[in-house]
């Protein structure tokens, strides 16, 4: 039998991550857009019951989920000729799709983010195939069905590195280092040169691989740079409680989490102080285990990344936390490190919109890794054009590609606007042999030009703060430069450039930093920080409360341009 385009385009177009497949591209949207159109069964979800039903060939069952209570909205079990095409639709517009050849008899699936865990059986007809269906929502099941299934490869683990290929490893990468990062002049009191002297002999020590490339991470944090940094062979897969954990006032506060059995249980809230890690104090985990091996441009970043690391460890692994409550009560709390990579709190969709009083539209913008955000803009941006004032929030984005931030900022614009300058270092050993200065290679002011006829040219605020990284600094140079918008919230994450990968023994590999960028006049950002025309932060008040001060300071902006 002939595979179908449709079946093609869901194959063709699909992510496979850990053997689950979600919506990267316009052609998974397009297949469950096809299947929402073949719907002929459409019945509620039970969990914990066996749902039974037969969908005749190229005919759509869909299952209804509102009522779960875990952000699903829709599953699509669409038949389509010698394939069973299950999709998950969730409320914030993720996409998780799992084909399987109808010759396949059983399947368990854990649909990202993983939230429910289906079992799957089917047996097909000449014209149909007929389905059951168990499905659970309770977390313990859902983290038990995934450890098999996100288990690390033993063949592939690497045990021990000899003590010369250790020794290479840290040279080539010390070497790199020397001749090519760019941000040396920021690090006044580090001796390179020394740096080698002191880590050969610490290097040829006998170690395991991770106490060598916890070594190694050490020697690089030395640079202060976030894009220069050391990657370990992954060994397991590392997980943690969904607790979403952020400095405030000097404390390790939860800002956000999942409503998980062992959270509730522990009556742990928003605003709750984590203060000991498994007997520890939090300022000793941090100071002894994680501050030394950060990678880090600037304080801000330093602590974004630390803070984040304090509950990390073996996914499914427990930790003993010990806590203060908001009304001054006092727990201690066995936690599961669950896998957390595309759950929330820590995951996020590409873009949020919503439309706030005033006619003022809001967008957040929390990845620049793909045309995703683009086309998203673009399908808001009706509703932009139309509005009082554009609030743009990238305070949760990690960065991706400059050239999608640029092609946001170009619906902004009526006229072109000068973007980051940039210059990389410029090594001619003639001139090193002569006793001259180093040169640099100057590259041209990047332009950001206007996109589309019709340019949304009223007020624009643009949110930023620690967790605004790399590209998501592009995105705002031209805009700052350019006064076409106003900043508010915190400094950014300070850390943006070209990085050289290179290889390490075992499996591990590492960044250097080669492009040094800096405002259109020079003035420089990485280091320092992106840093707001307006200051706002939340501070504990507003997380116990949920308000938040930069979008209220934004929506003040916006009201007094309009009138």
């Amino acid at each position: 039998m002939k595979q179908s385009s449709l079946t093609r385009i869901a194959f063709v177009t699909m992510v496979v991550t850990f053997g689950l497949i979600s919506a990267a591209s316009a052609g998974v949207n397009e297949v469950v857009a096809k299947a929402r159109e073949k719907v002929t069964i459409d019945i509620p979800c039970k969990v914990g019951e066996e749902m039974k039903f037969v969908i005749p060939d190229g005919q759509t069952a869909r299952l209804d989920c509102q009522d779960l209570g875990i952000g699903l909205t829709e599953v699509l079990f669409w038949s389509s000729e010698k394939y069973l095409v299950p999709a998950c639709v969730w409320a914030n517009g993720q996409i998780s799709i799992n084909g399987r050849p109808i010759g396949e008899k059983q399947r368990e699936w854990v649909p990202a983010p993983p939230r429910i865990w289906f079992q799957l059986e089917w047996d097909s007809q000449e014209d149909s195939v007929t389905v059951r269906i168990l499905a659970q929502i309770d977390d313990d099941i859902i983290q038990e069905k995934l450890r098999p299934l996100l288990a690390p490869k033993e063949n592939k683990k690497v045990d021990t590195i000899g003590p010369e290929e250790r020794l290479a490893g840290f040279i080539r990468l010390w070497s790199e280092v020397k001749y090519n990062f760019v941000f040396f002049d920021q690090v006044p009191d580090l001796d390179w040169d020394k740096v080698l002297q002191e880590y050969l002999p610490r290097v040829q020590k006998d170690q395991t691989v991770e106490q060598y490339y916890k070594l190694l991470q050490e020697c690089i944090a030395r640079l202060e740079d976030g894009h220069t940094e050391v990657y370990p062979p992954r060994s397991q897969i590392e997980g943690r409680p969904l607790l979403l954990i952020r400095p405030v006032e000097g404390k390790a506060v939860v800002t956000d989490l999942a409503e998980t059995k062992d959270i509730t249980q522990a009556g742990i809230t928003r605003g709750t102080v984590i203060t000991k890690i498994d007997d520890r104090p939090v300022d000793e985990i941090l100071k002894q285990d994680i501050y030394p091996y950060v990678s880090s441009s600037t304080p801000q970043f330093r602590d974004r990344v630390a803070y984040s690391r304090l509950l990390r460890g073996p996914a499914f692994s427990k930790v003993t936390i010990s806590f203060q409550r908001p009304d001054g009560s006092s727990g201690q709390a066995v936690l599961t490190r669950r896998i957390t990579n595309r759950e929330a709190p820590f995951a996020r969709p590409v873009t949020e919109c919503r439309e706030l009083p005033g006619e003022v539209f809001y967008i957040a913008l929390n990845s620049f890794g793909s045309k995703q955000v683009i086309e998203e803009f673009d399908k808001a941006f009706e509703k932009i054009r139309q509005s009082n004032g554009l609030i743009i929030d990238v305070r949760n984005n990690g960065g991706g590609n400059g050239g999608f931030a640029k092609k946001i900022v170009g619906r902004l614009i009526a006229e072109p606007l000068q973007s980051s300058c940039w210059k990389t270092r410029k090594y001619m050993p003639a001139y090193r042999a002569w006793g001259e200065k180093e040169q640099w290679h100057v590259g041209d002011i990047s332009i950001v030009k206007p996109r589309g006829n019709k340019p949304f040219l009223g007020p624009v605020v643009v949110l930023t703060g620690p967790g605004t990284i790399s590209a998501a600094e592009d995105f705002l140079i031209p805009l700052h430069a350019g006064k076409r918008a106003v900043l508010v919230g915190e400094k950014t994450a300070g850390t943006t450039g070209q990085p050289l990968f290179i290889k390490l023994p075992g499996g591990g590999k590492a960044r250097i930093c080669t492009k040094r960028d800096t405002y259109p006049d020079g003035r420089e950002f990485v280091g320092v920080g992106v840093i707001p025309d307006i200051q706002a932060h939340n501070n504990m008040d507003d997380i116990l409360s949920g308000r938040d001060a930069a979008l209220e300071k934004a929506m003040e902006i916006i009201k007094a341009k309009s009138s």
